[in-house]
């Protein structure tokens, strides 16, 4: 959270659009283009997102989960042929990276792939953007954030994430100034024994099939837009129905054709959950998938290109 989002991208960002005369500032025209594809894919978002990165002009305002959206999901698509090359292809290797260190497998399976992707993120920064610039953050994320991972865990494992949502209701736990340790005790206490922590599973049914459910792993599947694309296989799915089988719930797909990589170096974009293809085309057969068995995908489409990426974490 505040080593790679609040620190690393976000500095990126602020090179491209708060400088003036750099190689690697971005002309108003470029600014207005990235605008314009984050308003697009703003109503495209699914449901494991609370929403859209606002304009770069809010940038000083983003906050932590917008800068994950941007840097793990939608960056790759705003960015792409807008940013000149060498830089896109040098925030191609942070996006990378992290996306691995986020898997809850590939942290381990691929920590040198992205170990080595974090050290050459680390040489051309201070190639692209100065010596200067490489503070701390730089050091860490290229030098020990792999390493870190494997003591650790994948880098949702021991994020500031959970600490920073919980200080929200910890605040609320006090009422008035007097004694604020004891009420904090006991509203805890009340937390702990009344309340649970779990999401609501969401279940909506339309006569023999559901309209909406709610995974084991708490992914929100649907058979409209924005929540009917998943990954399984290897592939992605258009969901066309849901039914109930037993206790399970039991997936009708459609297999999208045609996906493609959008971007090949530093590795294929497929390798790391990316697809993308000029149109949306669909096997004619239908595939059944248990829910419990698949990862959601969010689909964003604009210029007439669809973007698939599978969603690493719904929790």
């Amino acid at each position: 959270m505040h080593n790679v989002l609040l620190g690393i991208f976000r500095t990126l960002l602020k090179f491209w659009t708060e400088t003036s005369n750099k190689p690697y500032s971005l002309p108003t025209a470029a600014k207005q283009e990235i605008d314009r594809r984050i308003h697009s894919v703003k109503r495209q978002i699914c449901s494991e997102f609370e929403g859209s990165p606002r304009p770069l002009e809010k940038l000083e305002f983003y906050k932590a989960t917008e800068l994950r959206l941007m840097l793990l999901y939608l960056g790759p698509f705003l960015f792409h042929t807008v940013v000149k090359e060498p830089y896109y292809e040098h925030f191609l290797l942070l996006a990378s990276a992290i996306r691995i260190l986020c898997h809850p497998t590939w942290y381990v399976t691929q920590n040198n792939t992205a170990k080595t992707l974090l050290k050459l993120f680390g040489e051309k920064f201070q190639l692209y953007y100065g010596e200067q610039f490489f503070g701390y953050n730089f050091h860490i994320c290229s030098a020990h954030l792999a390493d870190n991972s494997l003591s650790h865990g994948n880098l949702d494992a021991f994020s500031a994430f959970p600490f920073e949502n919980y200080s929200q209701i910890m605040l609320h736990y006090i009422k008035k100034a007097p004694n604020p340790l004891q009420q904090f005790k006991t509203r805890l206490e009340e937390h702990l024994n009344f309340e649970t922590s779990s999401k609501k599973k969401v279940c909506k049914q339309r006569g023999d099939h559901y309209s909406v459910i709610t995974n084991e792993k708490n992914c929100t599947i649907s058979d409209h837009p924005n929540d009917n694309f998943i990954f399984a296989n290897n592939n992605v799915y258009q969901v066309q129905n849901i039914t109930k089988n037993n206790h399970d719930f039991e997936l009708k797909c459609k297999k999208v054709t045609h996906l493609l990589s959008l971007y090949m170096d530093p590795l294929p974009s497929k390798s790391v959950g990316l697809f993308c293809s000029g149109s949306l085309t669909l096997e004619s057969d239908i595939v059944l998938f248990n829910s419990n068995s698949v990862s959601k995908v969010l689909c964003i489409n604009f210029d007439n290109i669809f973007g698939f990426i599978v969603v690493l974490y719904t929790s």
